[in-house]
């Protein structure tokens, strides 16, 4: 009976412990997940990232993420930054990293890259560098002089534009993407004396719109949006222009539809309520209609059909015009809706965050850009669905899901790559979501920087 006892328990013993090990095994971190892979940006640069980017996205999909790390010693009161480009490949293998900067100066959170041809370009404050996509090499750089909240850049036909504060008046400056020779330095005051500053720029075709805004020093109206012909631009180049009525600024930013015409918000800043308008021009500087919006209207957006979209940020709206300037839908949202990275979808839908009501958490929503209206929304525990069941091990693995939620939902930048896969970078990860059939619509000019390149041109 002894033995037989001693017996039974073993068997007990072994059953159980078979079932345990049974049970760790069974849990796999991708089950119930839509994660399709993540990359460790801390593991790969051995610092955790305090800003990034919106990244670009070549012909393959491969990503060009541009970070910024700590490199404050112990000592420096300069809050030192570096800045580097990883190329992170569609299946999440890293082709390359480089630094690109390590500077105080530079590490100021509104950095840019851009891919175009081949070549990868970081915006940063004091430089402009062009790296070789296939392999990371330094391709050509140059000291620059930028606003480092603003992104001028525009890149179309081998050739890029941006305005340059390094000297003593704004320049814009046109340069060759093959070898970074200078192609033009145009002063920005259209053939007079005055100091004018330049804003943003914007290319369609070979047409590229200047914003150059709000000096009067001399009783002389100056703020113009200047047209430029690429194709054959110089500095002996005359730029065609709209000048603006008096007393009215651009604003916040330029666009261009298919059809080669700029839109942008113009601002009377005089009075209060402040009034402004949503005004566009063609590419010979005729204006084709202006028409009031809100005063915190702050960004447009076009879909393939040239309809036009505002958004507004202290009550939350979409507002959508058609491509004459007529306002054709006003959509309100309740104060917890935020829309982040606006990108219009081939589904004309567009992702945003609106409230959980069981929780009060933020969850991501699809909208229907055409009605407003909400398409869907995902669960609080998005991407990773957490595991059911009491055990040790599940516990651990859903702790572990909830705060790579957490990470995911609260990413530096949230973005669709060329496959439709939701791309978020947090401090330690990049985050890719499988492909939810909802890419970027084609045609449109679909995020702020209007393409998968991130560059101000179509």
């Amino acid at each position: 009976m002894k033995i037989s006892n001693w017996f039974i328990a073993g068997v007990v013993i072994i059953a159980a412990g078979s079932c345990i090990k049974d049970d760790k095994e069974e849990i796999d971190p991708q089950e119930k997940s839509q994660v399709k892979w993540t990359y460790s940006l801390s593991n790969a640069l051995g610092k955790d990232v305090l800003s990034t980017a919106i990244p670009a996205f070549d012909e393959k999909n491969t990503g060009y993420y541009l970070v910024e790390t700590d490199n404050t010693g112990a000592n420096d009161i300069n809050n030192r930054r570096d800045v580097w480009i990883c190329s992170v490949r569609g299946d999440s293998s890293l082709h390359w990293k480089v630094k690109v900067s390590e500077s105080s100066t530079d590490a100021l959170d509104a950095n840019f890259v851009v891919y175009s041809e081949g070549k990868v370009l970081a915006f940063l404050k004091e430089k402009l560098v062009c790296l070789d996509s296939l392999n990371g090499k330094v391709a050509w750089n140059k000291t620059i002089n930028r606003e480092y909240w603003r992104n001028s850049l525009s890149v179309a036909n081998g050739k890029l534009f941006y305005i340059d504060q390094a000297e003593t008046r704004d320049k814009l400056k046109g340069i060759s993407l093959a070898n970074g020779s200078e192609l033009c330095s145009l002063g920005l005051n259209s053939g007079t004396n005055e100091d004018v500053r330049g804003d943003y720029t914007a290319i369609s075709g070979n047409n590229l719109f200047v914003v150059a805004s709000d000096i009067n020093n001399s009783g002389q109206w100056l703020s113009k949006i200047l047209i430029y012909n690429i194709s054959s631009i110089s500095n002996a180049t005359v730029p065609a222009s709209y000048l603006l009525p008096q007393n009215l600024y651009p604003k916040s930013t330029i666009v261009a539809n298919s059809k080669g015409d700029a839109l942008f918000y113009a601002k009377y800043d005089m009075n209060s309520p402040y009034q402004k308008y949503l005004v566009s021009i063609n590419s010979s500087g005729v204006e084709n209609f202006k028409t009031e919006v809100p005063s915190d209207a702050n960004s447009i957006y076009i879909d393939a059909q040239d309809n036009i979209y505002c958004t507004t940020t202290s009550n939350l709206k979409l507002l959508q015009f058609n491509s004459s300037g007529n306002i054709l839908k006003e959509t309100s949202y309740v104060y917890f809706d935020t829309f982040g990275e606006f990108e219009i979808l081939e589904n004309n839908t567009f992702y945003g965050n609106a409230e959980d009501t069981e929780t009060g958490m933020s969850v991501m929503t699809t909208f229907n850009l055409l009605t407003g209206s909400e398409v869907s929304r995902q669960d609080v525990n998005f991407p990773y669905a957490l595991l059911g069941g009491t055990s040790i091990e599940i516990l651990k693995e859903n702790q572990r899901r909830e705060e790579e939620n957490s990470n995911f939902s609260g990413g530096f930048v949230q973005c669709v790559d060329r496959t439709g896969n939701l791309i978020s970078i947090s401090r330690e990860k990049i985050y890719c979501v499988k492909d939810l059939d909802k890419k970027l619509l084609q045609g449109a000019w679909s995020k702020d920087f209007a393409n998968y390149g991130n560059t101000n041109s179509r």
